[in-house]
């Protein structure tokens, strides 16, 4: 039986019709015609009869691809709105074949959770040994892989930004003189928006809350279009590590502390408070800033994931 081995990714998206860069080294293996499984599912299935597995499923094309749209300064919202008709759509058509065997899933109690990855024409799923065998049987699947559990943070670093304000910028500010641009040339990033994907931010930090883009005033926030907790659904931002405040700091701070204090900020959560992180909330936490609370004119002009 010949086989085909291929390396996939799972962290870095590019935002064309579902592809994913191969930033990572884990193999994927498939019997010619089939899908590519990764060993490691292979393995559990060998070993498992009935502990669930959560796994990224990629789904085939269901029909030819569909170039993305082609972006300039003037067409940016247009171009962002086709494009993620085009991702959605090519989604959609992805999954209607799979769907009998889900709902079949689901009846049985086989699948435990779900989440649709139409970023990259894929499903997270955890379900039974039994279903993921089916599963791979698909002619509707691509790709079958772990959702790995990665830890990328020192659950100790919980390292936050101070205000600064009335005693001179920080030290790094003045080393790449950011105020002198700030002075000479004006710029403080004021008009853009800044989306830190980390553990979070803490939205009550007082170098932090005044440029948060759901700030509306009087009290009143609207954290749908600036806020999205991947790991734990939570309404409005925090920072249970306080790796994600500190980059937040950095990037936007009032106060002396912040690169660009004049832009505002979003941010995504997709690492617990202990610096682990799902595959799939990376996956996502990037989905929803292609259209923060559902409109793609939201998005944010820059994306720092530290």
């Amino acid at each position: 039986m010949q086989k085909i081995i291929r390396i996939t990714g799972a962290l870095l998206i590019l935002f064309a019709l579902g592809q994913v860069a191969p930033v990572t080294n884990h193999a994927l293996v498939a019997a010619s015609g089939g899908p590519l499984v990764e060993p490691a599912v292979l393995r559990a299935l060998e070993t498992e009869s009935e502990t669930p597995l959560r796994l990224i499923v990629k789904l085939r094309p269901a029909d030819a691809r569909i170039a993305a749209p082609a972006t300039s300064q003037t067409a940016q919202p247009l171009a962002r709105a086709a494009l993620l008709a085009l991702l959605q759509h090519d989604f959609a058509a992805a999954l209607q074949p799979l769907t009998p065997l889900l709902e079949e899933g689901q009846r049985r109690g086989e699948i435990e959770t779900r989440r649709d990855l139409w970023i990259i024409r894929a499903l997270m799923l955890t379900g039974t040994p039994a279903f993921v065998h089916r599963l791979i049987a698909s002619p509707a699947v691509a790709e079958v892989r772990l959702d790995r559990y990665t830890q990328y943070l020192d659950p100790a670093e919980t390292i936050v930004p101070q205000s600064t304000t009335g005693t001179g910028p920080t030290w790094g500010l003045t080393q790449i003189r950011a105020p002198e641009v700030w002075a000479t040339l004006g710029i403080s990033g004021t008009g853009a928006v800044v989306a830190i994907m980390d553990t979070g931010v803490d939205l009550l930090h007082p170098a932090l809350n005044a440029n948060y883009r759901g700030k509306l005033g009087q009290g009143l926030y609207d954290h749908s279009i600036a806020w999205f907790d991947a790991v734990n659904g939570g309404l409005y931002p925090y920072d249970d590590h306080g790796h994600g405040t500190h980059v937040a700091g950095i990037a936007v701070g009032t106060g002396n502390i912040g690169v660009a204090p004049g832009a505002k900020w979003i941010a995504v959560k997709v690492l617990s408070g202990e610096g682990y992180g799902y595959d799939s909330w990376i996956h996502a936490g990037f989905q929803w800033l292609l259209a923060p609370g559902g409109d793609p004119g939201l998005a944010p002009d820059v994306v720092n994931n530290s």
